[in-house]
């Protein structure tokens, strides 16, 4: 069915009544049994036929609202090329036919013979979406005055830092009535709009100019050039670097691009060529000084190549444990800054300090009535420990693991009436550290590619595993959402895995990242932004607690909470006097003050301060998960 002439500014409905009969032609061609494939916008005359109820389906990405607002019964995939869902084909624009053609060849000729045709008909073989195309400034808006304003004036403030409600009050609305209306109105939110315009602003300056990802980045409005990436790709399929070399325009033979040529005879300043693919400069290939925590989030490689290094030097590593002196206690971020340095070679190459953990078994918690699962998301594996029954609860162990504290609050919040997912992110599960590997356990995590644990690293990237782990506890157990309780180094994630919809009750206990900023939040402008609007949106609340005295996680963090949150934020605090006098060794030599409100400084005696915090968090989670705890 090959698409019919249709614009977004012409009547859908005047057109379609007049392909009445075609509909009707359809509709019999089906009920006898002939395969139907339609193309581009004939994607809306086999709907109106009655075929894509309850099937997938995809249509030109110009027409892709308009189809769902039609036809809210069909699973739409505005990113798919083509569609087949039970013997019902679609297909995106007109030129996605070859596409069809070729994916039909493939399956009854093989791979090799698509090949080959596609070579010889001229045609890309390796499409698979049709993302790196959509430019949504091509969809016309019509009565939509209010969410235009707000649209042009976010155009004008392209690369500022977005901040809600700095933009409610530019147009004297609430933050609430602000995404109430622009919702409405354009069917996103402001950021969601923002970040797609910086993400087209951005695919111009990888097409047109030779700027670094890293410059074009800054230029659209972010700071961290990994926190672009990472948006680019999920709107246009493609990494930055993948795309310029998908869509860059080709230089002259005086290095110039088409757009060169009419900036330089326009009189427009010109951004000379630079080389986009140069060598990264690594934080360890510059000398370090004292304090200098940047290195330690450095893109270090395996413990061979630091091997492999340090011979080329004419030194030795052990495999097994460093040969430095152990540090003294730790007391607080600015001690665990000083403390833990790289330390350089003669050749002039930092090296981290290599610690293989040699973790024994002391205190002990053999989790036997959990059960031990490995969970997959993303292609990623990892060992979760679940438990109980009733809405689910993610429980993020705190440094230095899953340890006796984290399962005796783990059984706790499961006996409420509530399923435990307890992921395993560091650590030995069900046990303390001995001394000889306190330290290496919290060494290992900071430089862990999955955790940001210094400032300006923003949000860690295991969180988007977390969140897919809600997702997967949401789908088992049902109800409402889920709960995320976050502890210590995991405490943030609870927060910014409130970006997955299924998170509804967000617990955000001692956060202690980021290590070397006490009044820092470690997550990202762009997922704070996001996180506040979820806030205002939805009516999010977000439960906190900590010591007095906690040097980890200090008042200035809960007031930086409390700036981005308003009154969503609930922080709690407790006067250090209360908490366990006798925690842990590791508490007590690695941490060193009032720490764990409901693990290892919580006293177990009804009445006591900390068993309190430790009901009101299951409170907070009965309410928002709709369940009455025991």
């Amino acid at each position: 069915m090959p698409g019919f002439e249709l614009s977004p500014t012409l009547d859908l409905d005047a057109t379609l009544a007049n392909l009445g009969p075609e509909v009707a032609s359809i509709r019999s061609q089906a009920a006898s049994g002939t395969a139907v494939v339609s193309i581009c916008v004939g994607a809306f005359l086999v709907a109106e036929a009655g075929l894509l109820g309850g099937r997938e389906a995809t249509t030109s990405w110009l027409f892709a609202d308009q189809f769902a607002r039609r036809h809210a019964d069909v699973r739409l995939r505005p990113e798919s090329l083509v569609v087949t869902d039970r013997g019902v084909t679609t297909t995106a624009a007109f030129s996605a036919m070859y596409d069809f053609a070729l994916q039909f060849i493939r399956e009854h000729d093989g791979p090799r013979v698509a090949r080959s045709t596609a070579r010889i008909a001229l045609v890309d073989d390796a499409r698979s979406t049709q993302a790196p195309y959509v430019d949504t400034g091509l969809i016309p808006t019509v009565g939509r005055e209010f969410s235009l304003s707000v649209k042009r004036w976010l155009d004008q403030n392209l690369g500022a830092r977005y901040d809600l409600p700095t933009l409610a009050q530019e147009f004297h609305v609430s933050t609430r009535t602000l995404l109430r209306r622009f919702g409405d109105e354009a069917g996103e939110t402001p950021l969601a709009y923002l970040q797609m315009v910086r993400v087209r602003r951005a695919r111009h300056l990888l097409e047109t100019t030779d700027r670094t990802v890293a410059s074009i980045a800054a230029d659209v409005g972010y700071r961290d050039p990994g926190a672009f990436s990472g948006i680019f790709a999920r709107h246009t399929g493609k990494r930055p670097r993948e795309y310029r070399a998908m869509f860059h325009r080709r230089r002259d033979h005086h290095g110039s691009t088409p757009r060169d040529v009419e900036d330089r005879a326009a009189g427009r300043d010109h951004t000379p060529p630079g080389r986009d693919d140069r060598r990264r400069v690594s934080r360890l290939d510059r000398p370090l000084r004292r304090g200098d925590v940047s290195c330690h989030r450095q893109e270090v490689g395996d413990s061979e190549h630091l091997r492999r290094e340090a011979a080329r030097v004419g030194q030795h590593t052990d495999s097994q444990r460093t040969h430095a002196a152990p540090p003294a206690p730790l007391n607080g971020w600015r001690d665990y800054r000083d403390t833990w340095r790289c330390r350089r070679f003669s050749g002039g190459w930092p090296l981290i300090m290599i610690s293989v953990m040699t973790i024994m078994r002391g205190q002990s918690d053999p989790l036997d009535d959990f059960s031990r699962r490995v969970v997959n998301v993303d292609d990623v594996d990892k060992t979760v420990y679940v438990a109980g029954s009733g809405p689910a609860v993610i429980l993020m162990p705190e440094m230095p693991g899953i340890s006796p504290d984290v399962a005796r609050f783990a059984r706790w919040v499961r006996d409420a009436g509530f399923s435990v997912y307890l992921p395993s992110l560091f650590g030995v599960d069900g046990a303390y550290p001995l001394a000889e590997a306190r330290e290496s356990v919290v060494r290992r995590a900071c430089v862990s590619a999955e955790f940001r644990a210094f400032a300006g690293g923003g949000t860690s990237p295991v969180v988007t595993w977390l969140r897919g782990l809600a997702r997967l506890a949401h789908a088992e157990r049902g109800g409402p959402g889920v709960g995320a309780v976050g502890l210590c180094f995991t405490g943030n994630f609870a927060l910014t895995m409130a970006l997955e919809p299924a998170v509804i009750a967000p617990v955000v206990n001692h956060p202690s990242l980021p290590l070397d900023d006490p009044g820092g939040l470690e997550i990202s402008d762009e997922d704070a932004a996001a996180v506040a609007e979820r806030v205002a949106r939805d009516g999010l609340k977000v439960l906190a607690y900590r010591f007095d005295n906690d040097t980890w996680c200090t008042g200035q963090r809960f007031a930086a909470y409390r700036a981005l949150l308003g009154d969503a934020f609930d922080g709690r605090v407790l006067e250090a006097e209360t908490a366990n006098t006798n925690p842990p060794p590791f508490f007590r030599d690695v941490v060193g003050c009032a720490h764990s409100v409901v693990t290892a400084h919580l006293v177990d005696q009804d009445g006591h301060p900390t068993v309190q915090a430790r009901n009101e968090i299951i409170a907070f989670l009965a309410e928002r998960l709709g369940t009455r705890p025991e």
